[in-house]
């Protein structure tokens, strides 16, 4: 049995790049918050068994348009980038590398070439 609680949620303002948020996390799925309209990722960490929440940033909501729910995967923050193009130039975008568990070791997903302007 496990005890339901809420899941910790992440101010990506107060991380330091290279924060790991789990080495192995089960997507469960993504939702969107009622109030203030953006995306909410919902994981269980296999290792504490702890749900944790990582609230939608463009990148990291590209990457997991990528992944299905049941996906076990890695997620590591990589700190912040100022854009220099498009409509959010001059603004800082926060950036992410997600890794999704194969039947062998874990493959990071990759990013196409899209504008991360587009992203945001």
């Amino acid at each position: 049995m496990r005890l339901m609680s809420a899941p910790a949620y992440y101010k990506y303002t107060e991380l330091e790049s290279g924060f790991v948020f789990f080495e192995r996390g089960q997507y469960i799925e993504t939702t969107i918050n009622a109030r203030f309209g953006n995306a909410q990722h919902l994981f269980e960490d296999l290792d504490t068994n702890e749900r944790k929440c990582l609230n939608g940033a463009g990148q990291l909501n590209y990457m997991m348009d990528q992944l299905s729910e049941g996906d076990i995967c890695k997620i590591v923050f990589k700190g912040k980038v100022l854009l220099t193009t498009g409509k959010m130039a001059g603004k800082e975008a926060n950036q992410f590398d997600v890794y999704v568990e194969e039947s062998t070791p874990m493959k990071k997903v990759e990013e196409t070439t899209t504008n991360s302007n587009e992203l945001e």
